[in-house]
């Protein structure tokens, strides 16, 4: 921890080429509500190289200040910030969610009731029309809130989402925070979140504690995610094989045929099937961009998704022997 007196709550924004995000997002961080017992605001600009520390030189607020390091991932770029911090609880917000004014005045309010981890909700940033894409967000963030609203709710693998969630400093030293062999997109969160669980740490939900997600990502950049995010199962299911079950590869057999073939055209590395997805993802990328909306492309949209998915498997499970017994042959 960083020299100087303690404060209540230690606000940790980690950033990587998103400048144009930032400079929307980071004033309503800013402007909060004041927090009893005090607050700070770290940056941890994670490498960029798009203007993100030369901009935030320029600003000057009481509570911030900003870490520049080397690009090593969100995990890592968490983990610096929590290191840094003077607050007996840290809220991790993602560079693009824009927080009510209350937000960390609630979670700071929980932490001091409890010393958990606590989450906020996330829904959609609507400003003007938004895609299929961004509406099937929106939908997840509602059944998420929904969920871990419900007093009789035990939380799951899937419920961790560090976009907007507070942790005390206790339990984060406690449960060794986010694991840094998490470089690229996914995982980070469900993998940390699956050990505090099994450290029987509360986890708490504080509705008041809204912050928006401005949803930005092309529908190529969405796609190309599904395939680091089938790397990222493999690494969490080698690190913790009980969890097989829960994670989106252990339920091929429920999928629908078409979902399913598709899948296991990425597992193989079939040329044919990208071939015949290839002008599927164009007309979707072009649907999103105008920012339309049906049910048939929210249904669609999955056929790129979960290819790219098996190519992410295919990817981390190579050759070897070894693999998890829901994809053996």
């Amino acid at each position: 921890m960083t020299e100087g007196p303690e404060v209540a709550l230690s606000v940790v924004v980690c950033t990587y080429q998103r400048l144009r995000g930032l400079r929307a997002s980071l004033p309503a961080v800013l402007d909060q509500e004041p927090v009893p017992g005090g607050r700070e605001t770290l940056v941890v600009v994670d490498g960029s190289t798009d203007g993100t520390a030369e901009w935030l030189a320029t600003l000057q607020h009481e509570t911030l200040r900003v870490i520049v390091q080397e690009n090593r991932g969100l995990a890592a770029a968490r983990n610096r910030g929590a290191a840094e911090a003077r607050g007996r609880a840290i809220l991790f917000l993602d560079d693009d969610v824009h927080p009510s004014r209350g937000l960390a005045r609630a979670h700071a309010a929980r932490q001091r009731e409890e010393g958990a981890v606590v989450l906020g909700p996330l829904p959609l940033l609507r400003r003007g029309p938004v895609s299929f894409l961004a509406e099937g967000v929106d939908r997840w963030a509602a059944a998420l809130a929904e969920r871990l609203a419900d007093p009789a709710y035990t939380p799951r693998l899937d419920d961790f989402c560090f976009a907007n969630a507070s942790v005390a400093r206790s339990i984060l030293r406690g449960t060794g925070g986010f694991d840094e062999g998490f470089r690229e997109y996914g995982n980070e969160d469900l993998d940390y979140g699956w050990r505090l669980l099994q450290a029987g740490v509360p986890i708490l939900f504080a509705p008041d504690a809204v912050a928006w997600q401005h949803y930005a990502k092309g529908f190529r950049t969405w796609v190309h995610e599904w395939r680091s995010v089938g790397r990222a199962d493999i690494a969490l299911w080698r690190r913790h094989p009980a969890l097989e079950d829960a994670l989106p590869f252990a339920s091929l057999a429920a999928r629908h045929p078409l979902r399913r073939a598709v899948l296991h055209g990425g597992l193989r590395g079939s040329p044919l099937v990208a071939a015949a997805l290839a002008p599927l993802t164009l007309a979707l990328a072009a649907a999103h961009r105008l920012r339309l909306r049906a049910r048939l492309l929210d249904l669609l949209k999955w056929l790129p998704a979960d290819h790219a998915y098996g190519l992410g498997l295919r990817d981390a499970l190579g050759d070897g022997p070894t693999r998890p017994r829901s994809l053996v042959a």
